[in-house]
């Protein structure tokens, strides 16, 4: 069984969204100080790198990190290639097949222009509202993309976020699909459990379709 890491690293240098708070990793006792141990202290926004987005990040009312289950994280997804578009639009999804309660993930430039560097891009392909709206009705239960939001930069009301979170279906940001082909798989996507968190980093992964794994979600 194949097993793909779609997550990014996270390191002081990474691209984070403007005016969230640097990450800051370091060690406060090391072995080869004298220390019995090596640990390490770490700082940063709950929003850095590939991340989750809970209703409550959007929503007065919804549902924080701790209370949203696993359904929309960790189930059966289907990657769409969907390329030379700055916006992702109800049209671009269409012609794909979604099938109900899936996990959309939306493979796009990003992968291979956007993390490219390390200094954030503004200019990223991102889902628009009647994108969003297309999938809010197609009945998928998790929504992924490779950008670090699914808004456009300055998107007014962030209208993508609020469809969907506002659906109860949650959001994956920062993933990495560089080199990795469309089709089905099963993703693993396990975000820190922080108790009354709007989000959290997590660590992505996504298995070959060529068993059924559906019994480990049931």
């Amino acid at each position: 069984m194949k097993i793909i890491d779609i997550s990014m690293t996270l390191e002081p240098d990474m691209p984070i969204w403007p005016g969230d708070p640097h990450l800051i990793f370091k060690y406060i006792y090391r072995i080869d100080e004298g220390d019995e141990v090596n640990l390490s202290e770490l700082s940063l926004s709950s929003h850095t790198g590939t991340h989750v987005d809970a209703p409550f990040h959007f929503v007065k009312n919804g549902l924080t990190l701790d209370k949203i289950g696993l359904n929309g994280i960790v189930g059966e997804a289907v990657l769409l290639n969907i390329q030379d578009t700055d916006l992702v639009e109800a049209h671009h999804l269409e012609m794909k097949d979604i099938p109900k309660n899936s996990i959309v993930l939306l493979k796009t430039a990003n992968s291979e222009r956007y993390f490219n560097g390390q200094s954030f891009n503004t200019d990223y392909v991102s889902l628009s509202e009647s994108g969003a709206n297309f999938l809010a009705d197609a009945g998928v239960c998790g929504v992924g993309i490779d950008a670090l939001s699914i808004d456009p930069y300055k998107a007014k009301d962030a209208p993508a976020h609020n469809i969907l979170l506002g659906v109860g279906v949650p959001i994956i940001e920062g993933l990495v699909f560089k080199g990795v082909e469309e089709g089905k798989y099963f993703l693993i996507c396990l975000p820190l459990k922080v108790a009354d968190a709007e989000g959290a980093p997590a660590r992505a992964i996504l298995l070959e379709q060529k068993e059924d794994f559906s019994r480990l979600i049931k």
